[in-house]
């Protein structure tokens, strides 16, 4: 036992799995708190309600310990007035907000504290598949498996967290957070995010591996304040829904984060996924080092318009602005037929995007007249990474198998690499509304027609490419202008440049 700890046995603990220990594990954190110190849990069963962590007191779930969540929703109880009692609830809208969603419905809750831990070799199990199944219309009316809210100098290291009724682990207004070392696994129902980091300041998330049924490390800010200052890195990733993600709810905005050294896999939406729908600045992001495979879309980056409404809670925001973003060194394989989008909306443009030594192998299959069709604008449409492909029964993809940008000022394309394991009729990159544009180094297969296609694109440069052998036309202009081809080998396609520009 650790030479400060409590035991939580000292204070009635059985730990047989049968016994509920709520009073007991409660009792041995209100003890701790008042001289500071660890709760400790040596080896067993500890079944429990939800409990309340204190300031400057730590969870050391020992190796062979299990905190085991009880699947009767009666042990999740509200206790609104003590909740939002602190300063950051400020008893209006936020705690109304606070209240609809459910937010501090938890197996652990942090709120309103400092310097809490949650760490050791053991695990902390919510029993998410044993929990009755939600009323109709209440999706998110279920517990957390850890919940902090309002808090500063959060720490979880270690612990394996496993089948979550909901979200895992939920950090929201909550400052100077290190996440380390944790393992999730939670693919037990809908809701199980992994990691979500909600209108908060200086996070650090490190060597983690997570398997999870919805998104897995995802960025969100449903207050004015924004989520700033974060850093994601060593990650392996694997989930139902998307890896790494900004957004959707996005009112206070994201600035100063980077992403980076992570593994993804089997993931079925977004490997990178960033959104800005519900109004709210993304800016100052950026996303190195990250392989992916058998990933659904691996970069998707949205800037929409939703107006989502919550009346006396969320009021309906202007357009928000997604700006400043750059991803390099990211490698793909197997991804979908759908491509990557890049896509604004007219008169919001998303602005100053760069990719760079990005290489992606899609599996291809797309036909001339996917090449050819018009996409909706979709402007509230419910962002994901295959929002501008038709039907399922057929699937008709967006018109290009690489990336799909659209409403766009200020993109650099440097160093990309798309190829394809079947036949594929689409050009490798439509840009349509796109200013100030650089292509740079571009490798494509093309089969049989355009390695690119703009549609009133303005002032670009295309420079440093090369044209596959068997390619017709290297680049296909619509209302363009100001388009320049400087220094590319294209001596193997039939034609390089058709339309005028």
């Amino acid at each position: 036992m650790l030479p400060t700890a409590i035991d939580v046995r000292e204070y009635g603990a059985v730990g047989d799995g049968n016994v509920l220990d709520t009073k007991a594990i409660q009792a041995a954190i209100d003890a701790c708190a008042e001289r500071g110190g660890v709760v400790h849990f040596p080896p067993g069963q500890y079944l429990t309600a939800s409990i309340r962590l204190r300031s400057n007191v730590g969870l050391h779930v020992g190796q062979g310990a299990v905190i085991v969540g009880s699947p009767r929703p009666e042990h999740y109880p509200l206790e609104p007035d003590e909740d939002m009692a602190g300063t950051r609830w400020g008893g209006g809208a936020e705690a109304t907000l606070v209240k609809v969603l459910g937010w501090h419905h938890a197996l652990i809750r942090a709120v309103d504290v400092e310097n809490v831990t949650i760490f050791g070799e053991g695990e902390i199990d919510g029993q998410g598949g044993s929990y009755p199944k939600p009323e109709e219309g209440q999706p998110l009316a279920r517990p957390q498996l850890i919940s902090t809210a309002g808090s500063r100098g959060i720490s979880i290291r270690d612990v394996l967290l496993r089948d979550s009724t909901q979200w895992v682990l939920r950090l929201s207004l909550c400052k100077d957070v290190d996440v380390r070392g944790i393992t999730i696994r939670s693919r037990c129902r809908l809701n199980n995010d992994g990691i979500d980091i909600n209108s908060c300041d200086n996070v650090r998330i490190s060597d983690c591996d997570i398997s999870c049924s919805d998104d897995a490390i995802v960025f969100k800010s449903l207050y004015p304040e924004p989520t700033r200052r974060c850093t994601v890195t060593n990650c392996l990733i694997s989930t139902d829904c998307n890896a790494i993600k900004f957004g959707t709810e996005s009112y206070g905005g994201f600035q100063d984060i980077s992403v980076s050294n992570c593994t993804i896999y089997d993931t079925a939406l977004g490997g990178l996924t960033f959104e800005i729908v519900d109004g709210g600045l993304m800016e100052r992001i950026t996303v190195s080092n990250i392989t992916m495979d058998n990933v659904g879309g691996p970069v998707f980056i949205r800037l929409g318009d939703r107006g989502r409404n919550v009346p006396g809670v969320l009021e309906r925001q202007p357009t928000g602005r997604l700006r400043s973003v750059m991803i390099s060194n990211v490698q793909a394989s197997r991804a979908p037929t759908v491509g990557c989008a890049i896509a604004g909306l007219p008169g919001h443009p998303i602005e100053g995007v760069s990719l760079c030594n990005v290489s992606i192998s899609y599996r291809g299959g797309g036909t001339a007249e996917h090449m050819h069709r018009a996409v909706g604008e979709c402007p509230d449409k419910y962002p994901e990474f295959d929002m501008f492909q038709e039907g399922w029964d057929p699937i008709v993809p967006q018109p290009s198998y690489g990336f799909f940008c659209r409403h766009v000022q200020g993109l650099r394309l440097s160093n990309i690499r798309v190829s394809l394991e079947s036949d594929d009729c689409r050009p490798a990159i439509l840009c349509e509304d796109v200013e100030d544009l650089e292509v740079f180094g571009l490798d494509a297969m093309t089969m049989p027609e355009t390695a690119m296609r703009f549609k009133g694109v303005r002032n670009a440069m295309i420079h440093g490419c090369r044209a596959r052998p068997g390619s017709k036309t290297f680049l296909l202009l619509t209302d363009s202008e100001h388009i320049h081809l400087v220094g590319n080998e294209l001596s193997a396609a039939s034609k390089a440049l058709k339309g005028p520009r």
